[in-house]
């Protein structure tokens, strides 16, 4: 009994460190740049929902999209709107911007 439950343990915590070291999945952009971009009020508006507020939202939308080309940020925006969680929006931020991708 003793020598299964320790085999038990032992396949189990090895187990667990192979799925610790499995690499993240690469976050996956969830907006199109063949649409117009969302509007400040409607992302601005999912992100206080979701509880995850950006200071002066609507005027940083508004100068972030005078940096930015327009495709990333249609993308951006729209992934953004859509987003259930800051993970997501963070997800957005990484995978839809002018930089997707780029190795940091």
């Amino acid at each position: 009994m003793k020598i299964a439950f320790s085999l038990r343990w032992i396949a189990l915590s090895a187990l667990s460190l192979l799925s610790a070291c499995a690499p993240d999945a690469a976050p996956v952009c969830r907006g199109s740049a063949a649409a117009t971009p969302a509007s400040a009020a409607d992302v601005c508006a999912n992100l206080r929902a979701i509880n995850c507020p950006v200071a002066e939202c609507e005027s940083a939308y508004s100068e972030w999209q005078r940096t930015v080309d327009s495709a990333s940020f249609a993308r951006v925006t729209q992934c953004y709107r859509g987003a259930r969680t800051c993970g997501e929006v963070d997800d957005c931020s990484r995978s839809c911007g002018p930089d997707a991708g780029a190795v940091r």
